[in-house]
């Protein structure tokens, strides 16, 4: 018995390291830190981001520990990459509460609205969001769209709505391994605007155009 179970340990610490190895390729980085960040820039248990990205909570812990390697549902990965976007929006900090919670809210949903600044308040009706865990006999996420709606004069939005309309980040991934030998930039330009954050991807911007 005891032989046995020290040949299992191992084994689940090589699984977890090659899953987290494969989020690095595919995600850009392991998810515990991609997820985590979210968790601490909203301010909400695991359970509250699992309700957000309409993903079961144990398939949330399981993806953060590295029990599992992929985010199998493409609408999730479109609400994580819509949750990061308003983050990395540079007004986000001066948004009020509720509508931060409000736009959380329509990324939740899928209604897929135009994110708005600071300087837009929205709907002063709209209600809070709930940031609790959904009971388990909720009536199931919507399907996200895409990407949410990007305002005018956001090229990297641009670019990255048009990328996501195209193809999914699986087949985004595996055109980019395709083109790593040949033409590395063209794999790291999918890559850095198909499956990375926001943030990178306007820093790639900026350094390419050297604006």
């Amino acid at each position: 018995m005891s032989s046995g179970a020290s040949r299992r340990g191992p084994m689940s610490e090589s699984v977890v390291e090659r899953n987290r190895q494969q989020q690095v390729e595919w995600y850009g980085e392991p998810l515990s830190e991609r997820l985590g960040r979210l968790l601490e820039r909203l301010d909400l248990p695991q359970a509250g981001l699992s309700y957000l990205l309409g993903l079961p909570a144990p398939a949330l812990s399981q993806l953060m520990s590295g029990n599992r390697a992929r985010i199998g549902d493409e609408a999730v990965f479109s609400r994580l990459r819509a949750i990061e976007d308003l983050l990395g929006d540079p007004d986000f900090e001066r948004m009020p509460s509720a509508r931060v919670d409000e736009l959380l809210a329509t990324i939740r949903s899928g209604s897929g609205e135009p994110r708005a600044t600071a300087s837009d308040p929205g709907d002063a009706d709209a209600g809070p969001l709930d940031r609790r865990a959904p009971d388990a006999d909720a009536e199931p996420v919507p399907a996200a769209p895409p990407v949410p709606q990007q305002l005018p004069g956001d090229p990297v939005g641009t670019i990255q709505a048009l990328l996501r309309e195209v193809a999914s980040a699986a087949e985004l991934e595996a055109a980019a391994a395709t083109l790593d030998q040949r033409f590395p930039e063209l794999a790291e330009f999918l890559r850095v605007y198909g499956t990375g954050r926001a943030g990178d991807a306007r820093a790639h911007l900026a350094r390419t155009l050297g604006s």
